[in-house]
């Protein structure tokens, strides 16, 4: 299916209020790199240290000197399982998520081609379907160009 020029592949889009949302943190984080710095030190096992300034605020730091003026109130050291996380959120957005190659045996060919019962689908699942078939459809469509930087549809 091939949008004409002007025309949204998703007439919907996000919310204004989930844009505005995006935009917060794209500008507290300096896009997103605080939060990549906060995984990548996790990652490491950099512990947390939770501190309490003169006026009586309570705040956590990731590792480092304790501010003059603040007291340490405790440190907490990220666990195995938090440390995987980071891990994998730093790979996944850093590298891109791994590709599992799948392959088809003969009887898994068959069940392919069975007929599909859709009014046994859940109409959410069958919506999220086709947008998914659009997006493929959409994706064989894009090359991309010699420069590397740019995508053309054909």
């Amino acid at each position: 299916m091939q949008f004409k020029p002007g025309q949204s592949g998703n007439p919907g889009g996000r919310t204004k209020a989930h844009r505005e949302v995006a935009r917060y943190i794209r500008e507290q984080t300096n896009s997103g790199k605080g939060l990549a710095d906060v995984h990548l030190a996790i990652a490491r096992g950099t512990p947390i240290l939770r501190l309490q300034a003169k006026d009586g605020t309570r705040y956590a730091q990731l590792g480092g000197k304790i501010p003059d003026g603040s007291e340490l109130l405790d440190v907490v050291w990220p666990d195995i399982k938090e440390m995987q996380n980071s891990v994998d959120y730093c790979t996944d957005r850093g590298l891109g998520k791994a590709v599992l190659p799948i392959e088809l045996r003969e009887a898994d060919e068959a069940k392919v081609d069975a007929p599909i019962d859709w009014d046994a689908v859940p109409f959410e699942q069958r919506k999220r379907l086709l947008n998914a078939l659009r997006e493929i459809d959409s994706l064989q469509r894009l090359t991309v160009s010699t420069d590397g930087d740019n995508a053309t549809e054909h």
